[in-house]
C-alpha cells in the first residue's frame, strides 16, 4: 500500500507478475515499483503464481489453463474483484506488467481481459499463441522491453522447426500483430536512439491506443535498465498515466 493512501481518494492499481521459476517477493526487490506507488500513490500488487505440473516451479498460464487446470485469467480477475471490495481503486486506471512467463501473462491479459485492465507493459515475455485466439474487444495500449540477446525468449523467436509444442513468433511479429489489432496506420518509428535502447512506436491508432517498444541492443534475459535516465517502472507509470480505460 502507498504510505499516503486515503481510504476515501479512489487510486490505481499495477499488478507485476514475476517469471517462471520467480517469487513475488523478488519482483517486488526487482522491479521497483513498490518505491514508486509511494511516491505517486497507486497501489503495486505482486501476485505469487502456483507450481507447475514439471517440478513445482512458480508460473503463469500465459496461455489458458493447460497446466493443472489452473486459469489464471479467472485468479487475476478474482484479485481485482478482491481489490476493489476491500479498497477504493480506480476502476479505470487498473494495470499491468510481469517479466518474462509473467510478460507473457500481461499479453495474455491484453486479450482476455482488456475489459477491466486499461494498459499492459511486458517486459522480455513468452508470447505464444493463444489458444482460441485473442479478441480483446477494443484497441488496447501496449508498452513492450524485450533485449535481443535474450536466449531464453530469443528476440526473433523459436520456430516450428525447433519447437513444433511451442513456437514463439518473433517480438517484431507480436507487436505488429497488435499494431493491426490496434488498427494503427504508421509505424514503426523511432522516437529514441541511444547506443544500447532503440525506442519505436505505432501511431495513429484506433481510441487512445498506441503500441510502443524499447529494443534493448544487446540486452539479455533481465530487467531492463535505466533507458534516457529513466528506470523502466517510472516509464511504464508515465505509460500507464496516459492510458485510463476510456
Amino acid at each position: 500500500m502507498p504510505t499516503i493512501y486515503e481510504a476515501h481518494q479512489s487510486v490505481p492499481v499495477v499488478l507485476v507478475f514475476h517469471g517462471y521459476t520467480g517469487t513475488a517477493t523478488g519482483m517486488e526487490q526487482g522491479s521497483g515499483f513498490s518505491q514508486l506507488a509511494d511516491q505517486e500513490n497507486f497501489i503495486a500488487v505482486y501476485p505469487q503464481g502456483l507450481p507447475d505440473g514439471d517440478g513445482g516451479a512458480p508460473f503463469w498460464a500465459s496461455v489458458g489453463p493447460i497446466d493443472n487446470g489452473v486459469d489464471d485469467v479467472l485468479f487475476v480477475s478474482d484479485v481485482l474483484s478482491d481489490l476493489q471490495r476491500k479498497f477504493c481503486i480506480d476502476a479505470r486506471r487498473i494495470y499491468v506488467t510481469g517479466f518474462s512467463n509473467g510478460g507473457g501473462m500481461t499479453g495474455f491479459l491484453a486479450c482476455r481481459l482488456a475489459g477491466r485492465i486499461a494498459a499492459f507493459a511486458p517486459v522480455s515475455g513468452n508470447f505464444y499463441n493463444p489458444p482460441g485466439g485473442c479478441s480483446p474487444g477494443r484497441p488496447v495500449p501496449i508498452l513492450d522491453f524485450h533485449g535481443t540477446a535474450d536466449h531464453v525468449l530469443p528476440y526473433n523467436g523459436i520456430p516450428v522447426s525447433e519447437n513444433a509444442a511451442w513456437p514463439l513468433p518473433p517480438v517484431s511479429q507480436w507487436l505488429q500483430t497488435w499494431a493491426g489489432r490496434n488498427g494503427c496506420i504508421s509505424g514503426p518509428t523511432i522516437f529514441l536512439r541511444e547506443p544500447r535502447v532503440t525506442g519505436e512506436q505505432w501511431s495513429g491508432c484506433r481510441g487512445s491506443s498506441v503500441v510502443i517498444h524499447y529494443r534493448i541492443e544487446g540486452g539479455g534475459h533481465s530487467w531492463p535498465p535505466a533507458i534516457d535516465g529513466h528506470s523502466p517502472a517510472s516509464i511504464m507509470w508515465r505509460f500507464f498515466q496516459e492510458h485510463p480505460l476510456a
